[in-house]
């Protein structure tokens, strides 16, 4: 994020795809394809150089993610496996704007631009806490449908695999008393069978 934030800071529109932990990155890029050079001295250590700005980072992403969880929680007072499915409570952890710009949509106002765009329009938008693309060039636009941020996570994050979207959602987006949806789940189907 911070990388991005400064490559945006001068003018160089960044892939935020490269923000989501399922993005791999393999550095040092190097080869034919690559221009490159080394300097000498020390190697550039981000943990030293950008140490208080990675904890503002850290620090915003967590009040981000507090602030989320109580306005959330005024909906459904405690995440509970009771009545409420995994894909609900997906939906009122996350927004669909957290959801587009981890996947390195560009946002201008209440519009978004997706990565692929050729024409750099801001074609997509968000109305009742869903996404509607006029793009066809736009992942979302393959169904035409409008997307809840559950949605556009099968989508942009799995390719349109429900299955592995809900194994990663419950195993590494959502929590139960301090466990991940998936275990807390386990866990109450092992009680049942006693």
């Amino acid at each position: 994020m911070i990388i991005n934030d400064k490559f945006q800071a001068e003018g160089i529109e960044p892939d935020r795809k490269t923000e989501d932990a399922n993005q791999i990155i393999y550095l040092p890029n190097k080869g034919s394809f690559y221009d490159h050079c080394l300097g000498s001295g020390e190697l550039f250590n981000p943990l030293t150089a950008w140490r208080s700005e990675l904890f503002a980072k850290h620090e915003e992403v967590q009040a981000s993610k507090k602030q989320r969880l109580e306005s959330s929680e005024s909906i459904t007072p405690k995440t509970s496996l009771q009545g409420n499915s995994l894909i609900n409570e997906f939906n009122h952890r996350y927004l669909v704007t957290d959801i587009l710009t981890q996947s390195g949509y560009a946002q201008k106002g209440q519009s978004f631009r997706h990565p692929n765009s050729n024409t750099g329009n801001y074609s997509a938008s968000i109305k009742n806490s869903k996404v509607h693309t006029l793009s066809s060039a736009d992942p979302l636009f393959l169904d035409g449908g409008a997307h809840s941020a559950y949605g556009a996570f099968v989508i942009l994050f799995h390719d349109g695999d429900s299955r592995a979207a809900a194994i990663d959602a419950g195993d590494n987006w959502l929590e139960v008393d301090g466990v991940s949806w998936n275990k807390a789940a386990q866990r109450k189907y092992m009680e049942s069978k006693k």
